[in-house]
């Protein structure tokens, strides 16, 4: 019964062990692909001429 105090923290560092450390890699979808080039987009500073030319080219797949 000594050890009872220990005993949640033992399990805890054990639950940890066990947990997977990162996530699942894989691909970007075309549809997440083309979200993050818009937010990319989003985040430049440009004309706004330039902006629609752009924002068209990655929402036409011509850019991608």
């Amino acid at each position: 019964m000594k050890f009872f105090p220990f005993l949640p923290l033992f399990l805890s560092i054990l639950a940890g062990c066990a947990s997977p450390h990162a996530p699942e890699a894989r691909p970007y979808t075309p549809e997440e692909t083309k979200e993050l080039a818009l937010e990319a987009l989003n985040r430049r500073s440009m004309n706004f001429d330039e902006y629609h030319h752009r924002k068209n080219e990655i929402l036409n797949g011509t850019i991608l």
